[in-house]
């Protein structure tokens, strides 16, 4: 897990084929493990991936009780902090293709 997420890092399309794969590790027992596979996974996602990943995070720990309420609430903050960050990226970039597009 550690190996992809460093290439998720710099090269997030690479990983993209192990999505699914990862996406059964999100409850995996092991903490460092789930932790590394939700990072990656949002890494290497779209908005309605993230979306569906955020639901799947939430209910796994507060439903199924396998995590506690702080590592989930720790967990859920994490998850919309980063799609903040991608969303005003998404915003940034179409800005910047918008503004060449003019000169």
């Amino acid at each position: 897990m550690r190996t992809l997420n460093k290439v998720a890092m710099s090269h997030p399309m690479a990983v993209t084929n192990c999505n699914i794969d990862m996406e059964s590790l999100i409850s995996d027992q092991n903490r460092s493990i789930a932790t590394l596979a939700i990072t990656t996974l949002l890494k290497t996602g779209n908005e309605s991936s993230v979306d569906r990943l955020l639901k799947q995070v939430i209910h796994i720990c507060l439903h199924k009780g396998s995590c506690s309420p702080k590592y989930a609430i720790y967990t859920h903050c994490t998850v919309k902090h980063c799609m903040l960050y991608r969303v005003k990226w998404h915003n940034l970039r179409s800005a910047a293709a918008a503004n060449q597009k003019r000169c």
